[in-house]
């Protein structure tokens, strides 16, 4: 997504949520070559009465805003400090049509989907 390459990384796994046989909480840190911090939080921490299965979020905080994606939404959020206000952007009615029919052309293609692409460029 950054076009930078992971420097250092740093994470703990326990399980502490559920009677699972595997972890199901854990943080992650990466440090980026540029500098860029990334935390990821792949627990199953969410209760039970949770709204949804699960949540796939992600923040950006910059020096000029700050963006909030919220997959199940399918929506984000942009704090924009300069104009002082806080844009709700779409950016599809239906994310998983948008998937499955790249992923149906690559292979009528005989090509990677475009979701592994950008990992494979050099």
């Amino acid at each position: 997504m950054l076009a930078d390459e992971v420097k250092s990384v740093y994470a703990e796994l326990d399980r502490r949520f559920h009677q699972l046989a595997a972890e199901d909480c854990g943080m992650v840190s990466l440090v980026l070559e540029f500098g860029v911090i990334v935390g990821i939080d792949p627990s199953w921490s969410r209760p039970k009465t949770f709204p949804a299965w699960g949540d796939v979020t992600m923040r950006i905080v910059g020096t000029q805003g700050t963006v909030e994606v919220d997959v199940f939404r399918q929506h984000l959020l942009h704090y924009n400090d300069q104009a002082r206000k806080l844009n709700q952007l779409p950016w599809a009615a239906d994310m998983d049509a948008r998937l499955i029919a790249d992923f149906v052309q690559a292979v009528k293609e005989k090509r990677a989907p475009s979701i592994s692409r950008a990992h494979t460029k050099k």
